[in-house]
């Protein structure tokens, strides 16, 4: 700043950490984002934040905040959109209020692909509109060079200035959002409805007990009616909140509780102690929050408008093979609705789908569609053709089994010999009766040939050798059976 306007040089000092004038009267330091702690108490006349995005806490604006005894004190926030796309994250927050224009002294300026502030860009395309210095650039092929370039999900954010999902997010945003009744915090009891819980107990040191309860809607659809915690924060009695979990189960008429099995081991007793019944839930973590993202996909599921709730739900990420919440956070409210949601639906479908397989007449096989099974995996389906025969196995079984995929196909076609009873087994026990020689699985012959009508139709399909001998065995033509000339050029009729 000094190096281009040298007259600068006359009135202000520079300095390690800062930019100070010289008659002491004011300075433009900089200042750690990462000491929130040790800003509290500074008072300024502008506070400037740089990329905000990588906030994930309102820990420093707290600390920053406008001291009420200087008026003309300004905070001015530049950044683009933020990969911590959830309520309580300061840039979402603020931009929420932003949109809302309730805050008359906050001026709000966004340029984004799905949201612009500015008129004269509202109707532009999405990249003119997220990139308004585009027409200084010199390069229009910048933006297809870098889609080409970067992942999806960096590019959305870095030029579209589109919220990104934290590395390996377990769902996508929109979905989740939708999900909640806003405004609505939690739904009374009502007569005539059936309600479910679950709970996800804790040791008390750490992350929270909680409490959901939901029932179905006419539609099918899981409501959350009631998610609450145990009330004292950690460290609290773990054992304290079971009583006080069983008498808000009592107001919604439910005297059974899913879990998991540490709580089913621990708290059993407890819940019996107050008339309620435990029963484990049979699905891990990931698996539950597996089922619960085509739910939510499909806007199946309603959910209490607690900040809490979407935060843990929006943070959910990939650790390995495994969806859990990042190193540091919980996922206590977040996993006591997966639960819910699988308790409510789990009894009409499981993690288990069944292939609907139409055999033909010469073996082949073809799935044409899949349909939801019980929990005593029987399948949930109308009518079938009587051409088709029905096997369970796990859903998307041929993407997750990998090399192996092969080998459950065979066995839900009925095509491994390895399977007692199968047809593969059948014609097994025929090949060894016959002293392992090999035969016509159409017409049971001791090998394929002009005698099997299926396999004489398939050769004069495919044949092309002229003057094949094979075709003079089963062509009616040469065979004298017809007078109608065969017109394939391989069956001439033999010269007199």
């Amino acid at each position: 700043m000094i190096s281009v306007n040298p007259v600068r040089g006359d009135v202000l000092v520079v300095k390690k950490k800062e930019i100070a004038r010289r008659d002491g009267h004011g300075a433009l330091k900089i200042l750690p984002s990462g000491n929130a702690a040790g800003e509290h108490g500074k008072t300024y006349r502008l506070c400037a934040y740089d990329e905000l995005h990588g906030q994930k806490t309102w820990d420093l604006l707290e600390a920053m905040q406008p001291d009420p005894t200087r008026p003309d004190s300004l905070q001015w926030i530049t950044s683009y959109a933020s990969i911590y796309h959830k309520p309580g994250v300061p840039l979402y927050d603020l931009t929420v209020t932003g949109k809302a224009g309730k805050d008359e002294r906050m001026y709000f300026s966004w340029y984004a692909a799905d949201y612009c502030t500015d008129a004269e860009f509202k109707d532009l395309p999405p990249e003119e509109r997220a990139n308004p210095s585009m027409q200084t650039w010199g390069d229009d092929l910048y933006l297809k060079q870098q889609a080409a370039r970067l992942p999806a999900h960096k590019y959305r954010r870095l030029h579209l200035n589109l919220p990104g999902l934290p590395e390996g997010s377990a769902f996508q945003p929109e979905p989740v959002m939708e999900a909640f009744a806003r405004g609505i915090t939690f739904r009374a009891p009502e007569p005539g409805i059936k309600y479910e819980a679950s709970v996800d107990m804790s040791g008390g040191s750490h992350d929270d007990a909680v409490l959901a309860i939901g029932h179905l809607d006419e539609d099918e659809r899981v409501i959350v009616d009631f998610v609450m915690n145990q009330g004292p924060p950690s460290p609290f009695d773990p054992n304290k909140a079971v009583p006080k979990f069983a008498a808000k189960m009592a107001e919604y008429r439910v005297y059974r509780a899913h879990g998991d099995s540490y709580g089913g081991e621990t708290f059993r007793q407890p819940f019996k102690d107050c008339g309620v019944e435990y029963k484990v839930t049979k699905l891990s973590t990931t698996e539950l929050y597996e089922a619960l993202e085509p739910r939510l996909n499909a806007r199946e599921v309603v959910l209490p408008d607690l900040p809490i709730l979407e935060q843990q739900l929006l943070g959910l990420v990939w650790r390995g093979n495994q969806i859990n919440s990042p190193p540091g956070e919980f996922d206590d409210w977040s996993n006591v609705v997966a639960d819910l949601t699988h308790a409510l639906k789990g009894k009409k479908e499981t993690g288990f789908a069944v292939s609907v397989v139409y055999v033909d007449t010469r073996g082949n096989v073809t799935i044409t569609s899949e349909a939801p099974v019980t929990e005593d995996r029987k399948p949930i389906l109308g009518s079938i053709h009587p051409h088709e025969h029905v096997e369970t196995a796990p859903r998307d079984a041929e993407q997750r089994m990998g090399p192996t995929a092969a080998g459950w196909r065979r066995a839900w076609h009925n095509m491994d010999a390895r399977v007692p009873g199968s047809d593969a087994a059948r014609k097994a026990r025929e090949d060894e009766a016959r002293g392992g020689k090999a035969h016509c699985q159409h017409c049971n012959q001791p090998e394929p040939g002009p005698r099997c009508a299926v396999w004489r139709d398939e050769h004069h399909k495919s044949c092309q050798v002229a003057g094949c001998p094979l075709c003079r065995q089963c062509c009616p033509w040469l065979l004298g059976k017809t007078s109608v000339p065969c017109d394939r050029p391989h069956m001439k009729k033999p010269a007199a």
